[in-house]
């Protein structure tokens, strides 16, 4: 369990550096509109800014060009959902944001096939231990 988790907030942190390096300079500008970021002719990111802030979704893509996250922003904070995909396109993680803080029932897979963690956050605090579930048995 905890694997994935450190895996997860690997993941989430290495996107955040790179999503704040280009968003730095458009910060700075007030700059609103979309913008997408390449490396070597392939989009890496898609970010909606308005007045300099993230607001819409933020798109980051595997060298495939396949989705690898997508987050909701709005006024420049982390509200609503945001999803992690595996390079095969399966979801690999879904959570939920209110005002950049954690929120609802967040599910992380495990190294088992349609098996998740299930936590469970309210305001910013996990409420109770995480619990496997099988989405199979769904």
């Amino acid at each position: 369990m905890f694997r994935s988790l450190l895996i997860i907030s690997v993941f989430a942190l290495l996107s955040e550096i790179a999503y704040s390096q280009s968003a730095a300079i458009l910060a700075s500008a007030q700059f609103s509109g979309e913008f997408n970021t390449y490396t070597n002719g392939k989009i890496v990111s898609s970010i909606k800014l308005k007045n300099g802030k993230l607001d819409g979704q933020y798109v980051s893509y595997y060298s495939s060009g396949d989705i690898k996250e997508i987050k909701h922003y709005k006024r420049g904070k982390l509200s609503g959902r945001n999803t992690q995909f595996t390079e095969t396109g399966e979801i690999k993680a879904v959570a939920y944001f209110i005002n950049n803080k954690k929120f609802g029932k967040w599910k992380i897979a495990t190294n088992t096939p349609n098996e998740y963690y299930l936590i469970t956050y309210l305001n910013n605090k996990k409420i109770g231990e995480a619990r496997i579930i099988c989405l199979a048995a769904l």
